[in-house]
C-alpha cells in the first residue's frame, strides 16, 4: 500500500519474500527507490503517475523488469484507490503477481507447438513426394497402394526412433528396427565401426534401407527362397579425400538374376534421397548373384562418426 506521494505505508509477507525486501528498509520509502532503485521502472511509475489517476482500477497489467537482486521477473499489476472519508487522504492499494514460471512456460509451450506444427508440415511434404513418386503406368490400384503404404509405413517407424529424443542414432541399432521385416536367415549383420546419425538424418537413411529392403522382395534375392542380404559399413575416405560412411547392401541369390532393363522408381528414389538429403552418392552394380549396393556418405557434413 502507497500514500499519496508514493512511499510505501504497509506491505505483506509474500511481497518480502518474493523481492528479497526488508521490512525496515522498506516502509515509509517512495517505491521507486526501493532496493536501490531496482523498483525504479518507467513503465511502473507511468502506470501510477498517469494510468491508475484516471481509472477507479486497474487488473492485470503485465510488466517484465530484470530486477539486480532476484532476476527477470514478469508480474501483473492490479490497483485500486482507496479514499478516506475522514481525512480525505489517498491510499493506492498494488497486488503484484509473478506469473515468471507462468510465462515460461506458455513460451515453452508456443515453441513446441511452432516445432511440432513445422515438423508436421514438413512430414506432410515427404508424405506428397512419395505419392507424387511412384508410377502409375501399368500399376493397379493395389500395387500403388502396398508400394505407398509400405514408405509411409517406413517414414512413420524413422519417426517413431527419433521420438526418442535422441541427437544421434546409432547405426548399429537403428538397422534391425528399420528391417524388422527381415527374418534372421535373411539378414547376414557384419556391421562395422560404431557410428551415429545425425538426428535429421534418420529420416532418409531408414527409408532407403527400406526402400532398398522392399525392392529385394519383389525383384531381388529376398523374393527367392533362400537368398540373403549382407549389410556392412566402414569408414574411409572414398569422397573426395574426405572421411565417409560407406555403406553396402550385398544381396546374395541362389538362383542368377538378369539386370533390370531400365532403373527403376525404387533405385531412383534411392539415389535422389542419398546426393539430396545424405549429400552423398549411391552405386548400384547388378551381378548374376545379386545387387550391390554401396552408399558414399561424407562425414563432417552433415554426419558425424560416433
Amino acid at each position: 500500500m502507497l500514500d499519496e506521494s508514493g512511499a510505501v505505508i504497509e506491505a505483506n509477507r509474500a511481497f518480502f519474500v518474493t523481492f528479497l525486501a526488508e521490512r525496515d528498509d522498506t516502509i515509509g520509502v517512495s517505491l521507486d527507490r526501493l532496493g536501490n532503485g531496482q523498483w525504479n521502472i518507467p513503465e511502473l511509475k507511468r502506470l501510477i503517475s498517469e494510468v491508475i489517476p484516471r481509472s477507479a482500477a486497474v487488473i492485470d497489467y503485465e510488466v517484465a523488469h530484470d530486477f539486480p537482486a532476484i532476476g527477470p521477473r514478469t508480474f501483473l499489476i492490479t490497483a485500486r484507490r482507496l479514499s478516506r472519508p475522514d481525512n480525505n487522504s489517498t491510499h493506492l492499494v498494488i497486488v503484484f503477481t509473478d506469473v515468471t514460471e507462468r510465462r515460461t512456460k506458455e513460451r515453452e509451450s508456443s515453441l513446441l507447438y511452432s516445432e511440432l506444427r513445422h515438423r508436421l508440415i514438413n512430414l506432410l511434404g515427404v508424405v506428397q513426394v512419395i505419392a507424387n513418386q511412384i508410377e502409375t503406368e501399368d500399376r493397379s490400384a493395389e500395387d500403388y497402394k502396398a508400394t505407398f503404404l509400405a514408405r509411409v509405413h517406413a517414414l512413420a517407424k524413422a519417426q517413431s526412433i527419433m521420438a526418442a529424443g535422441s541427437s544421434s542414432i546409432d547405426l548399429a541399432g537403428l538397422l534391425p528396427q528399420v528391417l524388422s521385416s527381415l527374418k534372421d536367415e535373411q539378414l547376414v549383420f557384419s556391421g562395422g565401426p560404431p557410428f551415429s546419425l545425425p538426428y535429421n538424418q534418420v529420416v532418409p537413411v531408414a527409408m532407403i534401407l527400406s526402400e532398398l529392403a522392399t525392392n529385394s522382395f519383389k525383384y531381388g534375392a529376398l523374393a527367392q527362397r533362400r537368398g540373403t542380404v549382407e549389410v556392412s559399413w566402414q569408414i574411409n575416405s572414398d569422397c573426395s579425400n574426405r572421411p565417409c560412411l560407406c555403406f553396402v547392401w550385398r544381396e546374395r541369390c541362389p538362383e542368377p538374376i538378369a539386370s533390370p532393363a531400365r532403373t527403376g522408381t525404387g533405385t531412383l528414389i534411392i539415389a535422389e534421397m542419398t546426393k539430396f538429403s545424405l549429400h552423398g552418392e549411391a552405386e548400384f552394380r547388378f551381378q548374376q548373384d545379386g545387387l550391390r549396393a554401396t552408399l558414399l556418405i561424407p562425414i563432417a557434413m552433415p554426419l558425424e562418426a560416433g
